[in-house]
């Protein structure tokens, strides 16, 4: 190899590098993971994230997210709570630390159970398109009283 070869070796090794590495990355944006929100699986909860997802929980309670983003969930205008995206979500999911860690997560799986579409959540808990649009009144459960719900 002569002198002036070798002296590109580095500048070309650089520019694969790069190349690779673009290609790699795969742009901007990710395949989004799945999780479920479960008390038992909860479909017809709304949900949008700080990256862009958004949508409806499915009949098994699934839903979309990108990697770390945080998620709100909510039925109509009551907001359920907020929780990064992980493979299970739950009510406990949305507590935070310090004072009335519990109540909330407690309003949270009562609220589901009582808005389940046929009353019965060992099958599922389904919210209805109609409870959903009848939660007209904003509310966010991390803050409401026992009495607000």
């Amino acid at each position: 190899m002569s002198m002036k070869n070798k002296s590109r070796l580095p500048a070309i090794s650089a520019a694969l590098a790069l190349v690779w590495g673009l290609t790699a990355c795969g742009g901007s944006s990710s395949t989004p993971l799945q999780g479920v929100f479960l008390d038992a699986a909860v479909s017809g909860v709304d949900y949008t994230g700080d990256k862009g997802s958004q949508g409806m929980t499915n009949s098994t309670g699934t839903f979309n997210y990108q990697p770390g983003e945080k998620l709100t969930f909510a039925i109509g205008q009551m907001v359920l709570g907020t929780a990064t995206g992980e493979a299970v979500v739950t009510p406990v999911s949305f507590e935070t630390s310090g004072a009335g860690v519990g109540a909330h997560a407690t309003r949270v799986l009562r609220t589901l159970q009582a808005l389940d579409s046929d009353g019965d959540p060992s099958n599922g808990i389904s919210i209805s398109s109609s409870t959903r649009l009848g939660q007209t009144t904003k509310l966010a459960l991390a803050t409401a009283l026992d009495a607000d719900v």
